[in-house]
C-alpha cells in the first residue's frame, strides 16, 4: 500500500525537495487544479506512475510545466521525471506555457483573456531585457576602440 504525504504541503516545499528554485511567472498566472481532480491525479501517479515528464527551463532552475504532477509525485512518493527545454526556446517560455495549458485548463473566456494578456506582456518584457540567444547587444564605441591603423606615410618622409 502506498504511503501518501499530507496533501496541504505547500508547492514551495515540493520545489525545494527536487532542487527547483521557482515557478515561471507565466505558469503562476494559471489557477491551481481543484481539489477533487488533484486528489485523483495524486492517486493515479501513486499507483500507476508518472505518464508525462515535468518540464524545466534549460538550466533546470525554473518549472515551466507540470506543477500539479510535481506536487502529486511529492505527495505520493513517486519519483518525478524531468526534461529540460532546449535553450533555443528560452526567449519564449511564456508562449510554451500558454500552448501547454491552453487545452488542459478549464478556464472561463475572461480568465483566458487575462492570462494571455499577462503572458504576452511578460514575453515582451523578457525580450526587451535580453538579446536572443547567441546574439549580443551592439557594443558602444567606448566598449570597442578602433584598432590602430598603420601609418602609410611613415616610410615616405
Amino acid at each position: 500500500m502506498m504511503t501518501f504525504r499530507q496533501s496541504d504541503a505547500p508547492l514551495e516545499e515540493c520545489l525545494a525537495e527536487f532542487g527547483i528554485e521557482s515557478i515561471h511567472p507565466a505558469l503562476a498566472e494559471y489557477p491551481m487544479m481543484p481539489d477533487g481532480p488533484f486528489h485523483e491525479l495524486v492517486d493515479s501517479i501513486g499507483h500507476e506512475g508518472l505518464e508525462n515528464n515535468i518540464v524545466l527551463t534549460h538550466d533546470g532552475k525554473m518549472l515551466v510545466d507540470g506543477r500539479h504532477r510535481l506536487k502529486a509525485c511529492f505527495l505520493s512518493g513517486m519519483p518525478p521525471r524531468f526534461e529540460r527545454l532546449d535553450p533555443i526556446y528560452a526567449d519564449d517560455y511564456p508562449g510554451y506555457i500558454k500552448r501547454m495549458n491552453w487545452t488542459r485548463q478549464s478556464l472561463t473566456p475572461d480568465e483566458v483573456a487575462d492570462i494571455m494578456a499577462k503572458a504576452d506582456a511578460l514575453r515582451e518584457a523578457l525580450q526587451e531585457e535580453r538579446p536572443p540567444l547567441g546574439k549580443s547587444p551592439a557594443p558602444t564605441p567606448e566598449q570597442t576602440p578602433l584598432p590602430k591603423q598603420p601609418d602609410l606615410w611613415e616610410g615616405a618622409k
